[in-house]
């Protein structure tokens, strides 16, 4: 369509080409031939796409007889039927300027003009990578194949500098210009031809920088897609009550606040995270000036000017006392901004631990609620 549209414009076209698809719209072919190199340098015929399709001795001309015979809907061509006139087959493609030319030649015979048949192998031509002397090889595809020999014997350069260069070349040259240039490409390796390969990808035997994550998933990074693709699209389960973990809303984590029986006395509280090694100084001078009043840390609650030495070099599990409120439902508004502000200084998680009297503080039960994915029933997240 581009070459057409510059036609159309009053230019002249010519294009050295072998896609029959391409010279079959031509209005003029150049055929030079008949055979590629030393075999070659003639010009074997000229004319419509017809004329050359209708001379045996072109390589171009038989193979492209196949393809105006496709086009034409399986009907022979005039050429082929007898017709006086080859020109009148042109009425059956589009027509164009007279000034398009096309110009095509046989580099090795028929048999490169037409179309690629399906095979399942990858052929390898005339590789010379390294210790490689012009090795012709079939490998099946889609199988297991091992390549073995004494060191030196071109086992590496088959493998990796000769067919994993071409596929991740190819692969490469598939990508955008910008994309390309984050990429560190292969130089193309020294083969007449590959065919049957796609973009391929290499996973090679190394000791430095082993890690215990150094698996066949991990080096082709197929486990971090199959991560991203559970993590997006799986449904997760809780692995301790096989039940499908959820998100709640702030509105249904108040909804089930007000659930519980009528009259329970709770704490809502924030868990906070202080590392291992820091101290705990700056946290409650922060808590005391945003006007939180009591802390409750391994289970006994504090008031924040009360709060004893911690030792920073252990973990301890420190809950932010928002508010002790009483389940009623005319308590909903109190209920509501102590669960939001909990939920915010928890970063998503809010803590109801149920007030039980003739009970140890200790060992009063505690509920997590989270806005992020949590188990339903044990609350982990």
């Amino acid at each position: 369509k581009v070459l057409h549209g510059f036609v159309e414009a009053g230019n002249t076209v010519v294009v050295v080409e072998h896609s029959l698809d391409v010279v079959k719209t031509a209005d003029w072919v150049i055929d030079l031939g008949p055979e590629g190199g030393s075999g070659g340098g003639e010009i074997v015929c000229v004319g419509t796409p017809e004329e050359v399709a209708a001379c045996e001795r072109s390589h171009t001309g038989r193979a492209l007889r196949v393809v105006l015979e496709t086009a034409s809907g399986g009907r022979k061509s005039p050429v082929q039927s007898g017709t006086p006139d080859p020109k009148a087959a042109r009425t059956k493609r589009k027509p164009t300027s007279e000034t398009t030319v096309a110009a095509s030649h046989a580099l090795a015979g028929t048999a490169d003009l037409r179309p690629p048949l399906a095979d399942h192998s990858i052929r390898i031509r005339g590789a010379s990578q390294h210790n490689l002397q012009s090795l012709n090889l079939t490998v099946p595809r889609d199988q297991m194949s091992v390549f073995c020999g004494p060191s030196g014997s071109g086992k590496s350069s088959l493998a990796m500098d000769t067919l994993y260069a071409e596929g991740q070349r190819r692969y490469v040259e598939s990508l955008s210009a910008y994309a390309r240039q984050f990429l560190g490409q292969m130089p193309k390796p020294r083969v007449e031809q590959i065919t049957g390969l796609s973009p391929a990808i290499a996973i090679e035997q190394k000791t430095v920088g082993s890690t215990p994550r150094s698996t066949v998933g991990t080096v082709t990074e197929i486990y971090d897609y199959l991560r991203v693709l559970f993590a997006r699209l799986g449904q997760p389960y809780c692995p301790t009550c096989q039940v499908p973990v959820v998100r709640q809303t702030t509105d249904q984590i108040i909804a089930r606040i007000l659930s519980l029986p009528a009259d329970s006395r709770l704490y809502i509280a924030a868990p906070v995270e202080v590392p291992v090694g820091q101290s705990y100084t700056k946290l409650w001078d922060k808590l005391g000036t945003q006007g939180f009043l009591r802390v409750r840390i391994n289970g006994t609650t504090y008031g924040i000017e009360e709060v004893p030495a911690i030792d920073h070099k252990r973990e301890h599990l420190v809950q932010v006392v928002v508010d002790r409120v009483k389940v009623d439902p005319e308590s909903r508004g109190r209920i509501a901004d102590s669960t939001e502000a909990a939920l915010d200084l928890g970063k998503g998680v809010v803590h109801l631990i149920r007030v039980e009297k003739g009970i140890p503080e200790e060992k009063w039960p505690t509920d997590r609620l989270s806005l992020h994915y949590s188990c339903p029933k044990c609350a982990e997240g």
